[in-house]
């Protein structure tokens, strides 16, 4: 099998949270308070938006509301936990899941693993985002990256926040 390399950024604390899989299939993760993690030279730092936007020459806005769930093409298949995928579900509340059957998009996490769904997700920032408060979710997919990028969300708990989250998902 592979590597499978899943990178998170988170620009508000500066974080940097590289995953792989080992050569017995389980995912390990790191995380460094540089912009790339040293450990690993194939992890990448946080991409502003306008260079999302210029790479992938899309704005990628999802128009995304508050609790929203919408289906997104990959345009390569992407192999998590020994099976391909083509589609992701990406969740307004910080999480993508590769269980697309499901559209309900949860606010809070939940004990994990769990029988009820999502399931199949990777969970950058998982909680109660609200986007419609200014900020917005693009996504932009190419046969290298697929990125799913949250830019200047808040909490619903802290709406009009002066401390809005800007993080993404590269899934590589």
């Amino acid at each position: 099998m592979s590597p499978v390399l899943v990178t998170l950024a988170l620009q508000s604390t500066a974080l940097a949270w590289t995953g792989s899989t080992a050569p017995e299939g389980r995912y390990q993760w790191s995380n460094s308070t540089v912009t790339a993690d040293p450990n690993y030279p194939d992890s990448y730092p946080l991409d502003p938006l306008s260079n999302l936007q210029l790479n992938y020459g899309v704005n990628g806005n999802l128009g995304l509301g508050d609790d929203a769930f919408v289906t997104f093409n990959l345009a390569d298949p992407f192999l998590y936990y020994g099976t391909q995928y083509s589609q992701i579900g990406i969740c307004s509340n910080g999480y993508i899941t590769f269980d697309t059957s499901s559209t309900a998009c949860l606010t809070s996490p939940e004990a994990l693993p769990s029988t009820g769904a999502p399931n199949l997700m990777v969970a950058p920032f998982w909680t109660d985002l609200d986007a419609p408060d200014g900020g917005s979710i693009h996504a932009f997919t190419s046969a290298q990256a697929t990125v799913i990028h949250w830019e200047q969300v808040v909490q619903y708990e802290s709406s009009g926040s002066t401390n809005p989250l800007t993080f993404q998902l590269l899934l590589n």
